[in-house]
């Protein structure tokens, strides 16, 4: 039996002043594990200055952030394994699984509409 990808986006508009707009939303996605995040800048967006940050709604886990960026990008996110005194195991991976809503913030950006347009595939 085959994996579906399930794919689910959202687009970020921001508010206030050039280089300290902020934007928040969801991105409402299918329980599954993580296969990618593309992020879609708007051309004015500022890459100097510019953060984006995910994480799971359901719990503050981590997925992504990415500072000082406006670069078009697509990734796959993983955990890092550790061992039992809870210390990194190098070049070490583990699948991240997203357990429905996943929150965007979006900071020091200009005031755009779409700002950024997150993208979220998960495997189910």
């Amino acid at each position: 039996m085959g994996r579906t990808i399930n794919v689910a986006s959202t687009a970020i508009t921001t508010t206030g002043a050039a280089g300290s707009s902020t934007g928040s939303g969801t991105v409402s996605c299918v329980p599954g594990e993580l296969a990618f995040v593309k992020l879609d800048y708007h051309a004015s967006a500022p890459g100097a200055t510019t953060d984006v940050a995910l994480t799971q709604a359901v719990e503050p886990t981590a997925i992504l952030t990415n500072t000082d960026s406006a670069t078009d990008t697509t990734v796959c996110p993983k955990l890092t394994c550790v061992d039992t005194t809870g210390t990194a195991i190098t070049n070490s991976h583990a699948p991240l699984y997203i357990h429905g809503a996943v929150s965007v913030a979006v900071a020091q950006c200009n005031a755009l509409t779409a700002a950024v347009t997150v993208t979220i595939g998960t495997w189910s």
